[in-house]
């Protein structure tokens, strides 16, 4: 039986820890969902797109960001399906940002930095 997976940050150091999990998982910007009232956004994650060749059978995860106070997503590549890379987090301007290995603008601003990867 594998371990059950949920990392928590609250820091930028701890974020690296959430980079580990991710990095190189694909997530469909279609799922992406922002919950105004709710202040989150959820990001659900699989290994390889479904559909590719090297489609993957990955456990999933999910991202979610709390307090969130703005949600940008600009998608100019229109690719649907989007690596994941690493977080990213301005202290100055209070924006995580997802960083993809394909151009993809996915940010928010937050009243305060509260992220955890966990099994759906």
């Amino acid at each position: 039986m594998s371990k059950m997976i949920e990392v928590r940050a609250d820091s930028q150091e701890a974020l690296e820890q959430i980079d580990d999990v991710l990095h190189d998982r694909w997530f469909d910007v279609d799922d992406v969902r922002f919950d105004e009232a709710g202040r989150f956004v959820q990001v659900p994650f699989r290994g390889q797109p479904k559909g590719t060749r090297r489609a993957s059978d990955a456990k999933a995860l999910m991202l979610e960001i709390r307090h969130v106070e703005q949600n940008v997503l600009k998608d100019t590549e229109r690719i649907r399906f989007y690596d994941f890379n690493r977080l990213v987090f301005s202290r100055d301007s209070s924006t995580l940002r997802i960083e993809t290995g394909i151009p993809l603008g996915l940010e928010m601003r937050v009243a305060r930095l509260d992220v955890r990867v966990f099994e759906p």
